[in-house]
């Protein structure tokens, strides 16, 4: 199965929602978040390597298993996507990538 790793320093720099004065805390709100992903089905699994300097927690490491529903659900998503692209170019028009469109 396929996992995906994100790390608290990264997950800490994009988001708002981790500003509590104590690290603890904020890392039990990613703690939470994945609990949370898992109870709805969309994680199958998380494991947690932590990376130390001395005593002191340094970063974090998430190691995530998506859900097979999930990798499925992704999977046709991205086939949906690419049958669109692929009939816009056969009929010459443009493809406009509105994540990119700021």
């Amino acid at each position: 199965m396929t996992t995906h790793d994100l790390y608290y320093s990264s997950i800490k720099a994009a988001s708002l929602l981790l500003r509590a004065k104590h690290e603890g805390k904020n890392r039990l709100k990613v703690l939470a978040a994945l609990d949370e992903l898992k109870e709805n089905g969309t994680i199958y699994s998380y494991d947690i390597e932590e990376k130390r300097e001395g005593r002191k927690i340094v970063d974090i490491k998430y190691i995530i298993t998506p859900s097979s529903e999930f990798s499925s659900e992704q999977k046709a998503a991205n086939a949906r996507a690419n049958i669109i692209k692929q009939k816009a170019v056969k009929n010459d028009l443009k493809i406009v990538d509105k994540s990119k469109a700021r």
